[in-house]
């Protein structure tokens, strides 16, 4: 038990109390009001004590958040036969209390809705999670540990959804420039055609052109074969640059797990495909929690000749502050 803001002025005045007791001569009248504030105070410790004494409870497991986003989650708590009163759940995070739910009774078993705060990227250390109360005069706060997951991945404030269309391409700016190309990768062949005016020159088989005696040879795809958003991300930038190009793979990947598709990303540190049966998408947000820059004298990130990759962060040019 601590005391609360109020209690330490409580206490504060019971001192001016007790030293009035021995220095007035209207000692009578301090004896009453010292005997009433010591009964009153020793009642509340016990009753705040009694209040909390057998609440127990588990923050169930934290999935990653988006940076600077209010997240729910859901705290369940066990109780005796008497209810508590006006119960609070705090998260510590480092140094720093968090009030992040509050129920006035807490029965036999109940579940809370609760709001994580606004945190920035990174992956935050979790010191402790308490159910706590002040009841019933607010005058010192009795708290109980919960079972808490030790560590909150807290990935990218993805980018404006409105930047991404359907397909999972990065939209175009107001002069119809593209801002990257399409990123919707097509990974399995259906067949080979005959070139048609308006084919794709990066749809062209070029071993089998090389055989035709009729010219230029098109690979068909699957119309929903394992597509894929494509990724390549030079991480030798630094600042709002580099941080953009981690809210854009956030926001990608996003849009991937909608279309049920994979999200391939190529970097430096990472060459993995993640989601639809990949490697779990929260090793992702992990990595996007703890990415940093790389040296100007790294190499780039390889990358086939002719790939219809995203490129970050050369496909962030264009973009508007409003998408930001």
């Amino acid at each position: 038990m601590s005391p609360t803001s109020f209690g330490a002025k409580t206490v504060a005045f019971y001192a001016v109390v007790l030293g009035a007791y021995f220095a007035s001569p209207y000692t009578n009248l301090f004896f009453l009001l010292v005997s009433f504030l010591t009964v009153v105070l020793l009642l509340n410790f016990g009753w705040t004590w009694k209040n909390v004494r057998r609440l127990s409870g588990t923050i169930h497991e934290l999935p990653p958040v988006a940076a600077n986003s209010l997240t729910e989650c859901e705290v369940q708590l066990a109780n005796g036969p008497h209810p508590s009163v006006n119960v609070e759940v705090d998260l510590v995070l480092g140094r720093k209390r968090h009030v992040i739910g509050r129920a006035a009774i807490v029965g036999a078993d109940e579940t809370i809705r609760c709001r994580l705060p606004r945190l920035g990227r990174g992956i935050h250390e979790i010191t402790a999670a308490r159910a706590s109360s002040s009841y019933p005069l607010g005058v010192i706060r009795a708290s109980r540990r919960l079972e808490v997951p030790r560590k909150l991945v807290v990935y990218p404030e993805p980018l404006a959804e409105d930047i991404v269309d359907p397909t999972g391409s990065l939209r175009r700016d107001d002069s119809g420039v593209d801002l990257a190309a399409q990123g919707s990768g097509r990974t399995e062949t259906a067949g080979l055609r005959a070139y048609r005016e308006g084919d794709s020159i990066r749809d062209v088989h070029w071993r089998a052109s090389a055989r035709s005696p009729d010219g230029l040879v098109i690979r068909e795809f699957e119309p929903h074969a394992d597509h894929a958003i494509d990724v390549v991300f030079d991480a030798r930038c630094e600042g709002e640059q580099f941080e953009l190009s981690l809210r854009a793979i956030a926001r990608l990947a996003l849009t991937a797990q909608d279309l049920d598709q994979p999200i391939y990303v190529r970097s430096q540190e990472i060459d993995e495909a993640f989601g639809a049966g990949r490697l779990p998408l929260p090793d992702l947000w992990k990595w996007l929690a703890i990415a940093a820059p790389c040296a100007p004298d790294t190499p780039p990130p390889q990358v086939a000749v002719g790939s219809d990759a995203i490129r970050l962060p050369a496909a962030l040019d264009r973009f508007g502050e409003e998408s930001r």
